[in-house]
């Protein structure tokens, strides 16, 4: 079972039925320790942070960490009995700043041209690679493979792999300004030469020939299957090392 957002040990502690409920299913949670109150956590503290939620019945970890961290966790993975995965976030690759510099070009386009790296739809930290590219698929590769050498992780949690959103929920219009009724070109992903050309290569018009290529099945499925060829290789990699594999 999946709690998410959520202050959990306020409702458990104010809910000992729900409590008692949950205890024989197994609850997931996902810690990015990246936030303030962890970056100065020692193994111990660790120890204590997850011990405390094991005690509330949180059994599988989706952890978003750097290297010291992970290392930390694991330390004491067997002794708390608990599930820890490694979260990723795949296809947007905000931190990767040394191939952003060296290789600007492994980034989507959107149908006006403009890079997410200069003109990142909705947020400042959208910095999404383009799944076409041979290149990008090598660097995915290596950027997974650097979490499989850790023995006691269970698995990999792959976020953030699919393309940019082209319509936001209606919800969230207000709060990044934005009306869309339709599909509009500045949110539109990807359309960079390796994108059209690979498109065109397979008997496709030039995507930013046609009037309306969010109606043009074709392309649409190219796109589709340009990210399930990434969840496929990447899930075989994983599984190939013995670990798990989710998605979100």
């Amino acid at each position: 079972m999946l709690l998410s957002g959520i202050p959990l040990t306020n409702i458990l502690q104010a809910e000992p039925s729900l409590s008692s409920s949950l205890s024989n299913k197994p609850i997931s949670i996902w810690l990015n320790t990246s936030q303030r109150k962890y970056r100065q956590f020692t193994a111990e503290d660790w120890k204590k942070h997850l011990g405390n939620l094991r005690e509330l019945g949180i059994s599988i970890f989706h952890i978003r960490t750097d290297q010291k961290n992970l290392e930390a966790i694991l330390k004491h993975k067997d002794e708390l009995d608990i599930e820890v995965n490694r979260w990723l976030w795949i296809m947007n690759q905000p931190d990767a700043t040394l191939i952003q510099q060296s290789h600007p070009e492994f980034f989507m386009v959107n149908r006006e041209g403009n890079s997410v790296l200069t003109h990142p739809p909705y947020v400042s930290y959208y910095k999404w690679l383009c799944p076409s590219r041979s290149e990008v698929m090598e660097f995915l590769s290596e950027f997974v493979g650097e979490s499989l050498v850790y023995e006691e992780l269970d698995g990999i949690h792959m976020d953030y792999i699919r393309y940019p959103e082209v319509i936001l929920p209606r919800g969230l219009w207000e709060q990044y300004n934005v009306i869309q009724v339709e599909e509009l070109p500045k949110f539109d992903y990807c359309y960079c030469d390796v994108c059209r050309n690979r498109f065109m290569e397979m008997g496709g018009e030039d995507p930013l020939k046609m009037p309306d290529p969010e109606k043009n099945l074709g392309w649409r499925h190219f796109r589709w299957d340009t990210i399930s060829n990434v969840v496929q290789t990447l899930t075989a990699q994983i599984h190939a090392s013995g670990k798990k594999v989710s998605a979100s």
